[in-house]
This record gives C-alpha cells, structure tokens and sequence, in this order.
C-alpha cells in the first residue's frame, strides 16, 4: 500500500456521503470495518482528513489523535517515502513493549555467551594444568597419573557437555519469546476484530420464547416483542438490521427458560442509545419487562474480565460497600449527583414514530 493510500479514500458519490457508508463496500449500514476510525467509530469520509496506521491498518480522523494541520500535510507531502511511516498510539505502546522485551532476552543472550566464554577459558586453564602435572610425575607413577588423568578427562568432558547444552537452551529459550510476542500479536489483533464486529450488536434476556410451528412465525413473533420492547423505552427511531435466538431451540420437556436474542443495530450511536434506556424496563412490572436485560454483544475474553469484576464486586457488597457500579472495566463508586443526574434523565420521555425492523 502506498502512502497515498493512507491519507487518502476513494471519492464517493453525494448519495454515499449522505448515508455514510464506503464505496464499494456493499452494506448498507457502516461501511467497511477498516474505514471506521478507531476513536470516534464515525466512517472516515474522502473529505475528512484520515490517517492509516501502517501496522494494523486501521483508520483514525485526524483531528480524533491530535496530529496538527501541520503534520498531516507533512505526510502527505512524504506520502511516497517508505521510510516514512505512521503508527497509531495503539500500536506504539505495543511495539515499545515488544522492544522492552527484545532488549532484555538480547541481554539474557549476551550474559549467557560471556558464561559460555568463561567457562571454555576455565577449560582451556584445566587442561593446560592437567598437561603440566603430567610431564613432572615420575614414570614410576605412570599408572596412578593415568588413572587421575582419565578422571580429569572425565570431568572436562562433563563441563564441556554442560556448556554445550546451556548453549542449546538459550537458543530455545530465545525462539519460545519470539514466538510468545507473535502469538499475542496475533491474540489482540484478532480481539480487536472481533470487538468490531460485535459494536452494533446487543443482547437481550428475558424476552419470551416464541410459540409459532414455522421457523417464519417464530421469526415475526420475536419482531413484534422487539419493536414493543423498543416502543416501552421510548426508542422508536431506531432501526435494526438482523435478529437471531442464540442457542437451540428447547423441547417441549425442557424448562421454559427464553433463549437471549441478538439484536444488530444500524449505526453504533442507535445501540448506545438503547442501552443507556434499558434501564428503564426495571420499572415497568405491569407487562414483566422488569425482567428484560439488555447488555452489550461482548467477545469471550470481555466476558471472563466481566464475570471477574461481576464476583469482585458482590464480594464487596457482602462486605458492606455500597453504591458499586462496573464503569469501563473498573469497579467505581456512584457519586450522589451522578445518582440524582440518572434520576432526572430517565424521568425524561418523547414520544416518537414506530420503530422499525430491516433496513
């Protein structure tokens, strides 16, 4: 890819710029996954000025990582240099933790070669005093220094044998480390998009299982629910892509528990919307949406960190803290004026068209 690639998309068309997608992408919705800037997640338009990352290729607005008018023209004026490149912040912190890395197994190499070294001088020192003794003795002691000197040669081979394979070791160890760092590369590479993925999408618990015989009519029974769900939390403008019960289907014999649904949603900003409304379904009892959940559509390794800080902090509960809440990642304690600030906004209502389902 050439640097005028980096800086620069393809030219869109009115039509595309109005709906925000990319050229040829084909989806109606978003664009292609690279061409959201990974700080914003708004699409990188031909008219914005858009930098990206050589390392994991990823878009960022200019404005969204702080790089000045000044240095933005800078690299495009150098755009066809290759010794010029632009690393994201992400990915800096991760090269300048893989160099830390390096640097200390290059040492633990070096230390090992001048061990190696030494011992082959102590060797060298050995045999040579081993050599001097044996042209002092008399021929009267011949076999009493044949016999030390098989046990001397016993022992320097013994050594040699010991550097030889702490030499084989550190070349083993030096591989295991190159291979840890490019399969934890690869690890966030592939955690970053999966996380891509899944930033349109929610999970929804508790909402009824469909009772229709055709897969058609469990279909548009879980819609109905969904748009009503929806209409209860005063989100009517959304739109919603695609819709799927996660799991299989339960017999007849198995208990009634609902299969969770995936919900994908339009735009990024729609899902956040509707999660920030979810919590008003705790306070309608009247229909059971009081046992409606909706959580974020996170990968496994969100889930395990979350199933962690989910037992942290009822330990803490148990323990007499009070006011806990999970904010990105951490466990925090709820101010007052951010309690009495959720209060007065979900007291809030407006009414709005019906929402609907598809594109």
């Amino acid at each position: 890819m050439t640097k005028a690639d980096k800086l620069k998309h393809q030219p869109k068309t009115s039509e595309e710029d109005s709906k925000g997608t990319t050229s040829g992408c084909g989806k109606g919705h978003g664009g292609c996954e690279s061409d959201f800037c990974m700080d914003c997640g708004k699409v990188v338009l031909a008219s914005h000025q858009g930098l990206r990352c050589d390392s994991c290729g990823f878009w960022h607005h200019s404005l969204c990582v702080n790089i000045s008018d000044e240095v933005y023209t800078f690299l495009q004026d150098h755009s066809n240099e290759t010794s010029i490149l632009w690393i994201c912040k992400k990915c800096h912190s991760q090269w300048q933790s893989n160099s830390t890395l390096m640097a200390a197994v290059l040492s633990l190499e070096k230390k090992m070669l001048e061990l190696s070294s030494s011992m082959n001088n102590r060797v060298d020192k050995l045999a040579n005093l081993v050599n001097d003794k044996l042209d002092k003795q008399d021929n009267a002691n011949m076999n009493l220094i044949d016999d030390n000197q098989k046990r001397v040669e016993s022992k320097v081979d013994q050594i040699i044998n010991t550097v030889k394979q702490q030499r084989t070791d550190d070349m083993q160890l030096h591989d295991c480390v190159q291979q840890a760092i490019s399969v934890k590369l690869q690890e966030d590479k592939d955690e970053m998009e999966e996380i891509n993925k899944r930033k349109t999408n929610v999970i929804v618990h508790g909402l009824k299982e469909p009772t229709a015989s055709t897969a058609e009519g469990r279909q548009s029974e879980d819609e109905d629910q969904i748009l009503d769900m929806l209409h209860q939390m005063k989100c009517d403008i959304i739109s919603v892509d695609s819709t799927v019960r996660l799991g299989k289907k339960p017999d007849d014999s198995q208990n009634d528990k609902p299969r969770p649904v995936k919900i994908e949603f339009a735009s990024e900003e729609q899902k956040e919307k509707v999660l920030r409304q979810a919590k008003n379904l705790r306070r309608m009892r009247d229909r059971g949406w009081d046992r409606v959940f909706i959580h974020q559509d996170l990968t496994p390794k969100q889930r395990e960190k979350r199933h962690q800080l989910v037992r942290e902090l009822k330990e803490r509960e148990r323990n007499g803290e009070d006011n806990l809440l999970i904010v990105n990642g951490k466990i925090v304690v709820r101010r007052k004026r951010e309690v009495q600030e959720v209060t007065s906004n979900s007291s809030v209502s407006t009414v709005m068209p019906t929402a609907s389902l598809g594109n």
